[in-house]
Order: C-alpha cells, then structure tokens, then sequence
C-alpha cells in the first residue's frame, strides 16, 4: 500500500503547479494526506 499511496503522490505532484487553483489545491490536500498515511503505515510496520 506504500507504493500505492506514493504513486498517488507523483501524481498529485504532477499537477501542482497548475494554474487551476481548484486542481493545485486539489493536489497538495492528496500531497499531505498521502505522506500522513504513508507515515501511519510505516509506524504500524515498526510495531509488528
């Protein structure tokens, strides 16, 4: 889920600098939401 999550992240990375103020909004939400579960996950392996 990891690479899922982090593919979600080049993507959203792709339109971040988008002139559209929605999609470049849009896109730095899925950023930061993205590292966060990526960091909820890495924890959770830590502990198994």
């Amino acid at each position: 889920m990891i690479k899922h999550h982090e593919g979600a992240i080049g993507m959203a990375q792709d339109v971040a600098t988008s002139q559209n103020k929605v999609v470049a909004d849009l896109s730095a939400s899925i950023i930061k939401a993205q590292k966060l579960e990526i960091a909820a996950m890495e924890e959770l392996l830590l502990k198994s």
